[in-house]
């Protein structure tokens, strides 16, 4: 699965707005999958779509019977998520249209982020949560180094673009 994530960046990335569109599209997939599963969980369904689950009854598995794949397709749209989140995104020239939008932005990512994290939970793979917690604490850790960055570039008063020049 990583391979053809990393296959697909590369293919996407040069292209601009395409690689941000493929993130989106992995991303709210994942989050409509997890809330299914969590929807399956709470009301303890046995049913997987149109077949009978058999086994881990009590675990949650979105649209896959198996609940390791679900968490497996999970903690792949987590990443996508969080990347998304750690994303610049282009200036307008409004500036309150601008943070308006970017709050919507971090608001629906947020959600996104919240769905896929319990969907994990509730599908009860253990290897599921590990992998999810390797790719959840790099990406905070490099999401507030990026946060700090930015606003000690703010504090200091010098503009990004001076910033990024100079180094």
């Amino acid at each position: 699965v990583l391979l053809v994530f990393l296959a697909a960046r590369v293919l996407f990335a040069p292209r601009g707005g395409r690689f941000r569109t493929l993130l989106l599209a992995v991303a709210v997939f994942t989050g409509a999958e997890a809330a299914y599963g969590l929807a399956q969980w709470v009301t303890g369904s046995q049913m997987v779509l149109w077949l009978n689950k058999i086994d881990h009854i009590d675990s949650a598995s979105g649209t896959l019977l198996n609940r390791n794949h679900f968490a497996m397709m999970l903690y792949l749209g987590l990443g996508c998520s969080l990347t998304l989140l750690g994303l610049r995104r282009e200036r307008t020239t409004d500036e309150s249209q601008q943070a308006e939008r970017e709050t919507a932005v971090q608001t629906g990512l947020g959600v996104l982020i919240v769905l896929q994290l319990a969907g994990l939970v509730a599908s009860k793979s253990r290897a599921g949560i590990v992998l999810a917690m390797l790719v959840l604490l790099p990406s905070v850790v490099l999401l507030v180094i990026s946060r700090l960055r930015r606003r000690s570039v703010q504090v200091v008063g010098v503009p990004a673009s001076r910033h990024r020049e100079s180094k």
